[in-house]
C-alpha cells in the first residue's frame, strides 16, 4: 500500500475512534483542525516506515509524554516552590520590610532635623545653612513617610485581593477562554453573577428586617418596663410573630437558593455548550432592543418636554435656592429667603392655576362659517349637472358642453358681485361716567 493509501485508513480509523467516543460519552464530536504541512510530512514519514515501527514511534511518545511529566514535577517544583515564595516576597514581606526601612530613615531625619533646632542660635551664613539643613531633613521624612504609606496602601489592597480570591466560591463551568463561544460565556458569567447580587440583595433585606424587629423589640422591652404592660404584652407578640415570619421566610430563601443552584449550574453548562447560536441570538436581540430605544429616542418631543418642565424647574430651584438662605438664620438672609420662596410658591401657583384653566378655543368651523356666508342677494350657483359619457372611443361634442356649462360662466354681462366679508364688530365705548358733584367748600368755591 502506498502512503496516500496508509493516510486515508488512519484518517477513517481516527473519525471512527472519534464518532464511537463521542457515542459513548455523550459528548459532542468536535471537529479538529486540518494538520499543517509539517503533521503532514510526519504522518507520511511514519507511515512510510512500518508497522513496527509506527507501533515503537507511538509508545516512545508515549513515554515521553509520562517521563516528562513525572520528570517535571521532581525538576521543576523546586523552581516552582522558589518561585511561589518570591511573589510573595514581592507581594507581601517585601513591601512590608521596605516600609518599616523607610519609616526608620523618615525618623532618622526629623531627629536629625530636631538635633539642629535644639543647637544654639547663630547669625549669618550658618543661620542660613542650619535653617536650609533642617527643611531638607524635613522634606525628606515628608518624602519618605509618603513612600511607605503608599508601600502599605499596596499592601493592603493586595491582602483585600487575596482575601477576596479565598473567599469566593469555586467556579462551577469550565474556565473562561477566549474563543467562538467567548460572548455567551460571557453572558452566562454575568447572568450567575446577576442572580449571585440578587440573592445578596435579598438576604441583606431579610437580615434587616430581623434586625429591625430585634430594634423594635428592645424599644418595647423598655416602653414595657416603663409601665405599659397591657400594649407591651400585644407588642411583644405581635414582634414575636413577625420575627418567627422573618426566620422562616430567610430559611425559604435559602433552601430556594439550594435548589436554584443546580439549575444554574445547568444553565450555564448550557450555554457553554451552545456557544455560537444562543450568542448570535443574544447579539441580534441586544441590537434590536438598542435599535428600538434609539428610534424611540429620537422620535420622542424632547423640546416640548424641556418646554413644559422649564416653569416648574425654574420655581423648584428659586424654592430650594429660598429655603437654603432661610437656614442661614441671620435676618436679612431670613428676609430674603422667605420673599424669594414666597415669590416662587405664587408663581407655580399661578402657572399651576393657567395650566388647569386655559381658554377654551372657539370651535373653528362657526367662524369661518360666518366669514364665509355669501349675502342674501347673491344669485345662488347653478348646480353643476354630470356630463354623461357614454362607452364611446370618441370624446362627447362641444355643444353638449356648451349646454351643460353654468348660465354665470357662459354671459359675461353680468359681472360678479364680490362677497362681503363681515367683520366682527368691535365694542362701542360707554360713555364716561359724569364726575361725582362737589360738595361743601369746594361747591361754593370759597
Amino acid at each position: 500500500m502506498s502512503g496516500d493509501d496508509r493516510d486515508q485508513g488512519a484518517a477513517i480509523a481516527q473519525t471512527a475512534d472519534a464518532a464511537i467516543t463521542g457515542a459513548a460519552t455523550g459528548a459532542a464530536v468536535s471537529a479538529h483542525p486540518p494538520a499543517g504541512p509539517v503533521a503532514r510530512c510526519l504522518y507520511r514519514v511514519r507511515a512510510s516506515l512500518g508497522r513496527w515501527v509506527t507501533i515503537a514511534w507511538t509508545l516512545a511518545l508515549l513515554w515521553l509524554g509520562a517521563l516528562r511529566h513525572r520528570a517535571g514535577a521532581a525538576l521543576f517544583g523546586r523552581a516552582r516552590a522558589w518561585g511561589q515564595r518570591l511573589s510573595l516576597f514581592l507581594t507581601l514581606t517585601g513591601p512590608q520590610a521596605a516600609a518599616g526601612t523607610l519609616r526608620h530613615w523618615r525618623d532618622c531625619a526629623l531627629d536629625n532635623a530636631a538635633r539642629h533646632m535644639r543647637d544654639q542660635r547663630s547669625t549669618g551664613a550658618p543661620a542660613r545653612l542650619r535653617r536650609a539643613w533642617i527643611a531638607l531633613a524635613v522634606r525628606a521624612g515628608y518624602v519618605l513617610d509618603h513612600q511607605a504609606s503608599r508601600l502599605t496602601w499596596r499592601l493592603a489592597r493586595t491582602l483585600r485581593v487575596m482575601e477576596r480570591q479565598a473567599a469566593a466560591p469555586a467556579r462551577l463551568g469550565p474556565p473562561l477562554r477566549k474563543g467562538p463561544g467567548a460572548p455567551s460565556r460571557l453572558a452566562a458569567h454575568l447572568a450567575s453573577h446577576m442572580a449571585a447580587m440578587g440573592w445578596g440583595v435579598l438576604e441583606r433585606l431579610a437580615k434587616g428586617l430581623d434586625g429591625a424587629g430585634r430594634l423594635v423589640w428592645r424599644v418595647s422591652a423598655v416602653i414595657r418596663a416603663a409601665g405599659r404592660a397591657e400594649a407591651g404584652r400585644a407588642g411583644r407578640a405581635v414582634l414575636r410573630r413577625g420575627r418567627t415570619w422573618g426566620a422562616a421566610g430567610l430559611a425559604l430563601l435559602r433552601r430556594f437558593h439550594a435548589r436554584l443552584r443546580p439549575a444554574t449550574a445547568l444553565a450555564r453548562q448550557w450555554l457553554a455548550h451552545r456557544p455560537r447560536r444562543v450568542g448570535r441570538m443574544a447579539r441580534d436581540t441586544s441590537r434590536t432592543a438598542v435599535r428600538t430605544a434609539l428610534a424611540r429616542a429620537r422620535a420622542y418631543p424632547w423640546r416640548r418636554l424641556g418646554a413644559r418642565l422649564l416653569v416648574p424647574v425654574q420655581c423648584a430651584a428659586g424654592i430650594l435656592f429660598g429655603l437654603s438662605l432661610l437656614r442661614r438664620g441671620d435676618t436679612v438672609h431670613m428676609l430674603a429667603g422667605g420673599l424669594l420662596a414666597t415669590a416662587f410658591v405664587l408663581m407655580a401657583i399661578i402657572y399651576t392655576w393657567m395650566q388647569t384653566h386655559q381658554p377654551e378655543a372657539e370651535a373653528p368651523g362657526t367662524a369661518a362659517a360666518e366669514e364665509t356666508a355669501a349675502p342674501a342677494d347673491m344669485p345662488e350657483p347653478a348646480p353643476v349637472v354630470a356630463v354623461p359619457t357614454e362607452k364611446t372611443i370618441d370624446p362627447p361634442p362641444l355643444a353638449a358642453l356648451e349646454a351643460v356649462a353654468p348660465p354665470e360662466i357662459s354671459s359675461p354681462e353680468a359681472p360678479l358681485a364680490k362677497p362681503r366679508r363681515k367683520r366682527t364688530r368691535r365694542k362701542t365705548a360707554a360713555s364716561p361716567t359724569p364726575s361725582p358733584p362737589l360738595v361743601g367748600d369746594l361747591a361754593t368755591g370759597a
